[in-house]
């Protein structure tokens, strides 16, 4: 068994959507501009944590706008935006985000908070990860003693951070130890915790079930595994039917205090430097 590598993947779709969008320049996409209505597109990992809705409801509340919100995977949402099927994206995937921009699909990319990653494991460490001193190293340990691990490979925000950290720790026997899953982050975590597993997860998703689960932090650096969320509008340039200025209030809102009120429902924290 290989793992999938998602990063790759959706970089050859995004060069294929490139040439396909170059015919396209002129054409309308699939936004919401003519009827005002805000098709926000989000990574289906924030879906469960309640602070979706939460933003939603307050922006309705503000605005009066009428919003359509989608969650799937980040990288779904990405496509979503290259074929002009939103106006708005929140997901936390850097580079292809940045790649999105310098390719003008994407406008207005800012960071509206940002947790961390965390790799996790039975109680007691048995795999002995804890001493790593980073956490391609520890990903090393684990795949050199071939120790239970369940892996994502949703195309998710996750998935992909995972997948970089398993290519610079070198292994590439993957066998009965890994464990492929395209399931969410609550279901693999469930998965790992029920099998003794270790796995990956971004800090909130695993604080907010750590309860129901027989797994603790094994290895953690809120520096080199910092998981930050951004906001922006897809372009009117290649889509000139998007709803800009809808998604340029959402922006603002989401770079609020106000909406910052609602970070409680994770361990999020804002951005060094935020707007009000």
């Amino acid at each position: 068994m290989r793992i999938i590598n998602s990063k790759r993947l959706f970089l050859v779709g995004l060069i294929a959507v490139f040439l396909v969008a170059g015919l396209l320049p002129w054409l309308s996409g699939c936004g919401s501009g003519s009827d005002k209505r805000l098709i926000v597109a989000a990574t289906s990992d924030l879906e469960n944590s309640g602070i979706l809705d939460a933003w939603m409801k307050d922006f309705k509340g503000q605005s009066g706008a009428q919003v359509e919100l989608i969650t799937d995977s980040d990288q779904n949402v990405l496509v979503m935006a290259m074929h002009g099927e939103c106006d708005v994206l929140i997901t936390h995937l850097p580079d292809p985000e940045q790649d999105l921009q310098k390719s003008n699909y994407i406008q207005g990319r800012q960071e509206i908070m940002h947790d961390d990653y965390v790799i996790l494991g039975p109680p007691g460490d048995p795999g002995g990860v804890k001493d790593s001193p980073g956490a391609a190293d520890a990903f090393k340990k684990i795949g050199n003693d071939k120790t239970q691990f369940v892996f994502r490979s949703d195309g998710s925000g996750t998935s992909y951070k995972e997948t970089d950290l398993w290519g610079i720790s070198g292994i590439e026997d993957f066998g009965d130890w890994m464990i492929q899953t395209e399931s969410g982050m609550a279901d693999t975590l469930r998965l790992a915790s029920e099998k003794g597993a270790y796995t990956f997860s971004d800090r909130s998703t695993f604080e907010r079930l750590s309860g129901e689960l027989n797994l603790e932090i094994v290895f953690e650096d809120s520096e080199a595994l910092a998981n930050p969320y951004s906001v922006m509008e897809v372009s009117q340039l290649p889509f000139p039917d998007t709803n800009l200025q809808g998604g340029e209030k959402l922006a603002a809102y989401l770079a609020s205090t106000k909406a910052q009120r609602h970070f409680k429902l994770g361990v999020w924290e804002p951005p060094s430097q935020t707007d009000e």
